[in-house]
């Protein structure tokens, strides 16, 4: 899964070398993480750096999608970050990620096993 720093993350066949998917979201996508054993996916990015102190921070959107893998559709989103995210990540057990961006932080999202409410 690579993110070409445009609105877009691409799922590859290793093997061929070939674009299996492509994730499309409405703002810079600069890390995405495969869920260990679901069909999920994290998107994360938002807009430039350099544009973040003119505009509000949910102008900015910089926020976590989860997107389902097979579907491509946005199955929800986590906000938190007052800068352009620079990586997300979960955890190996599947119950729980990473985010980090540039305002400086690094939030744990813990997941609560109905999948519909978040912590």
């Amino acid at each position: 899964l690579t993110t070409p720093n445009d609105e877009t993350a691409k799922l590859w066949d290793t093997k061929t070398l070939t674009v299996v998917k492509t994730y499309k979201c409405n703002t810079t996508v600069r890390s995405a993480s495969l869920h260990p054993d679901r069909e999920l996916i994290l998107m994360g990015g938002g807009q430039e750096a350099r544009d973040v102190t003119t505009s509000a921070a949910g102008a900015g959107k910089f926020e976590t999608r989860i997107v389902h893998a097979v579907h491509c559709n946005e199955l929800g989103k986590v906000q938190g970050h007052f800068g352009p995210l620079n990586t997300c990540a979960w955890n190996p057990s599947g119950t729980s990620f990473v985010t980090g961006g540039e305002d400086g932080y690094v939030r744990l999202h813990n997941m609560k096993e109905d999948w519909g409410v978040w912590e």
